[in-house]
């Protein structure tokens, strides 16, 4: 039986919007958190080792230590996201990391995960996308659905092998679309 890859599995903007929505609904410091973990297409690992040392709030960049054979990137936070990663730093208390629990420990991956499958099964949302790696899918393919060059969305995605990026590629129906209408334009005039 053939093995079906996640990475053609993502969510819709709308399912996207319904899922940041309850979110933050229930809480703002888990809004931003699993939001960064979309705009800066982050591993679980990656999430939970972000440091206040990681941000400029000068520059408003955040750094990111990134695992699996990726580059580290620094992103330019957009003033949506400046804001909140300012106000959640302001209010901790002798620890390093940016995201810690109520209890001022550092999130476990595991809670991550809990935390994550809770609020999309709240929005709703069908059982088959129940994994957090879904926003690193998620924000690749609309990186790709907005018309961004694979050189592009592999920069964004910091994927050192371009072929990592053309995986996603293949599961943008999109991008099959923009495919389909350049051939068909070559074969308009015959």
């Amino acid at each position: 039986m053939r093995k079906i890859s996640h990475k053609n599995i993502y969510l819709s903007k709308e399912e996207l919007k319904k899922l940041f929505e309850v979110i933050k609904k229930y809480n703002k410091d888990h809004y931003i958190m699993f939001y960064l973990t979309y705009f800066c297409a982050l591993r679980v690992s990656e999430l939970i080792n972000l440091k206040i040392k990681n941000y400029d709030k000068n520059s408003w960049e955040l750094r990111i230590e990134r695992l699996k054979w990726s580059v580290n990137k620094t992103y330019i936070l957009p003033l949506n996201l400046r804001k909140y990663i300012e106000n959640i730093i302001k209010k901790r208390e002798n620890n390093e990391h940016i995201f810690i629990t109520q209890h001022n420990i550092n999130y476990h991956r595991s809670r991550i995960y809990i935390l994550f499958n809770r609020y999309i099964k709240l929005a709703k949302i069908d059982d088959s996308k129940w994994f957090i790696h879904i926003l690193k899918h998620t924000i690749c393919t609309h990186l790709i659905n907005e018309w961004l060059s694979i050189q592009e969305v592999q920069n964004w995605m910091w994927h050192k092998n371009i072929n990592n990026t053309m995986l996603y590629y293949t599961a943008s129906s999109k991008e099959q679309e923009k495919l389909q209408k350049k051939v068909w334009s070559l074969f308009n005039n015959i």
